[in-house]
């Protein structure tokens, strides 16, 4: 299975108010220092997986899953 699924959240700590920092308009920040969120794939047999591929976004992801009785989906 492929598939892309846009994720979009809003963390009101990360929001900025330039008058507040002298102006800044911009601030760079490392992906690895922002919170992103654990992604769980269920599916119809109630299989649970986890995916372990690092999350950057935005990037269409690739992952297998695995049922009970050795089943692909």
């Amino acid at each position: 299975m492929r598939s892309c699924v846009p994720q979009e959240w809003n963390d009101y700590n990360l929001r900025w108010n330039e008058s507040e920092f002298g102006g800044v308009k911009d601030l760079r920040i490392t992906p690895n220092k922002i919170w992103r969120p654990d992604i769980l794939m269920y599916n119809r047999y109630h299989v649970m997986c986890y995916v372990t591929t690092p999350f950057v976004v935005p990037r269409p992801m690739s992952n297998k899953c695995f049922g009970e009785q050795g089943n692909h989906f």
